[in-house]
């Protein structure tokens, strides 16, 4: 459960509070040795998939509570290095929010091969999305491969990891938000036809995602250092805006009393480099760049007080309009049992 008091700066407009509320229950359950089923449900609209919270303050109605996840996953006793899933689930690849929000669940399977040696391990994974089942044309689907090695140095960790993501029918998605059944955010450029009705995006979508991420052990073993670099290409996109940057660093975990966690991020994201309908809902899509801090403190068992700030600009702002700090602060209390 999370409660969260959320709060909006932007010169020229009004300051903005408000409340939100986020609640997820779940369990695993092992079916036999070889499959599990996991199953979550979680607030929020189930048009805004980035987006678990709860606005408090709706004239006192009831909150909606929706399926988040369900998943079977395979792992046969004979290939333990080999993993089948299926259904609504996590992420089975490393990645950012610079490309998918940590709130967002695929739908459809995914196939995974693992195998240790020594100090490394390698990982392959391919998944299968589908984002919109039509059955008047081609659905909307979403291909991605992502290959991994992780390598221990001792007690630290180093891994490195690229993914490729290529999307077909993207224009579906453009079309729902136009038309309200998807309630995400939109920075991308979109096409219209002689009505002026959205018809798809301008640019297509086939990304290349990097990741170098490195986990250092320190004296105090609560307080690991963590170093991220992530880069992003959309080789279907226009040369001048289809990169982007998240750099990150952390130290601590938060994850026992009395102990805290720091990080700090920077994020610049060029118009066309993601689809910006399903990355970091908190810094509203792409053409921005800005920054992110959190400092998280424990002050009890499985109870986080944490503090977040996110500060952002348009890289490249409409023709006369202002480009103004955009400054999102949030105070938060978190509790997991």
């Amino acid at each position: 459960m999370r409660l969260r008091d959320e709060a909006f700066y932007l010169q020229g407009a009004p300051s903005r509070h408000r409340a939100e509320i986020r609640v997820r229950f779940g369990a695993r359950v092992p079916v036999n040795d070889d499959l599990a089923f996991s199953i979550r449900f979680t607030t929020g609209d189930p048009r805004v998939p980035t987006v678990p919270n709860q606005p408090l303050g709706d004239f006192l109605t009831r909150k909606p509570f929706y399926l988040d996840q369900a998943t079977l996953v395979y792992r046969p006793r004979f290939a333990r290095a080999l993993t089948l899933g299926a259904g609504k689930f996590g992420y089975p690849v490393l990645r950012t929010e610079l490309t998918w929000d940590n709130d967002l669940n695929w739908e459809g399977a995914y196939e995974q091969l693992a195998v240790t040696s020594g100090r490394t391990t390698m990982r392959l994974v391919a998944v299968q999305s589908v984002f919109a089942e039509l059955s008047a044309g081609p659905d909307a689907n979403m291909y991605g491969e992502q290959g991994l090695v992780a390598v221990k140095m001792g007690p630290h960790e180093l891994q490195a990891a690229v993914a490729s993501y290529t999307f077909r029918q993207v224009d579906r998605i453009a079309v729902a938000l136009a038309n309200g059944d998807l309630k995400t955010h939109n920075t991308n450029a979109l096409r219209s036809n002689a009505a002026g009705a959205v018809v798809g995006y301008q640019s297509a979508f086939s990304l290349v995602d990097t990741i170098v991420q490195a986990t250092l052990v320190t004296a105090r073993r609560e307080y690991p250092v963590s170093l991220l670099a992530n880069w992003v290409v959309n080789a279907d996109g226009p040369s001048d805006r289809n990169q982007g940057f998240w750099l990150e660093a952390a130290c601590g975990r938060a994850t026992s009393p009395r102990t805290w966690r720091l990080a700090y991020r920077f994020v610049r994201i060029e118009r066309e480099a993601v689809l910006s309908a399903y990355n970091f809902s908190e810094m509203y899509g792409t053409n921005l760049r800005g920054s992110y801090t959190l400092v998280s403190y424990q002050p009890a068992p499985r109870v986080n007080l944490e503090f977040e700030g996110f500060f952002s600009r348009w890289i490249t702002a409409a023709e006369g309009a202002a480009n103004p700090l955009l400054r999102r602060l949030h105070g938060v209390v978190r509790v997991t049992f």
